[in-house]
């Protein structure tokens, strides 16, 4: 006996992968909530938990037998790109556009600044027409990365989360521009040495230890993605 296109037998899906289906789709609602609501800055440490939560189940799904949308691996190397970039781009967006507001003050000036920078410190929104630290090439270094790298790297790491090959290429492109940026970014702030955290900034309370502690996070990208983008399988990757 055969099977026509309008058995219920033919057209309904089995329970089994209706619940598949349904964990999955928790799962990933779960997951991108947690990156977007992390990556905001603002109610960031909130969404922390919201993401462990997410690649637990996504993982549990997996241990399971289950079918995945992705590895688990590959949904905790692409979250934190997303999250990394896009806390860095509403960060210097806000320092960029909003910088002289009262809260952009408090949180630039009298938190970073007094903290870790002397130079956000003293020399903070001292230009008229840039707002943020006007020092040779400190808001150079900013734009480049809020209108080119960051947007970049945003693309790339909701691709890589696909699963297409092209996400996973500019995974990699992006990953050795931001090494690039960082040692560029770091080389030129270290050049005023005595404004950050000298007399002449202010001396910060956390001093040259604490801003090396505070920025090393930029770093930490590249330090974990670049093994790992170079040994995993590409073929995970789709070419579609």
């Amino acid at each position: 006996m055969t099977t026509t296109l309008n058995s219920p037998d033919a057209a309904s899906p089995t329970p089994e992968l209706d619940a598949d289906d349904a964990a999955i789709s928790k799962a990933e609602r779960w997951f991108f909530a947690g990156v977007i609501i992390t990556g905001s800055i603002l109610v960031g440490p909130i969404g922390i938990p919201v993401l462990i939560y997410g690649i637990y189940q996504l993982r549990k799904i997996e241990k399971l037998g289950r079918k995945a949308v992705r590895p688990w691996h590959v949904s905790v190397i692409g979250a934190f790109a997303i999250i990394d970039a896009a806390a860095n781009f509403v960060g210097w967006s806000f320092c960029t556009f909003a910088g002289r507001t009262g809260v952009g003050w408090t949180i630039l000036r009298d938190g970073y600044g007094f903290g870790f920078d002397g130079f956000y410190y003293s020399d903070y929104g001292s230009n008229y027409l840039i707002n943020g630290v006007s020092g040779p090439g400190e808001q150079s270094y900013i734009f480049m990365a809020m209108f080119v790298l960051w947007p970049m790297r945003l693309c790339a790491a909701w691709a890589f989360l696909q699963m297409k090959r092209w996400g996973f290429r500019w995974m990699i492109t992006t990953t050795w521009m931001l090494v690039l940026f960082w040692v560029g970014w770091t080389t030129n702030g270290l050049m005023h040495f005595e404004e950050r955290f000298g007399e002449a900034g202010g001396s910060p309370e956390f001093g040259f230890l604490g801003w090396w502690l505070f920025n090393s996070f930029y770093i930490l990208g590249p330090v974990v993605m670049v093994p790992y983008l170079y040994t995993v399988n590409k073929e995970l990757w789709s070419e579609e």
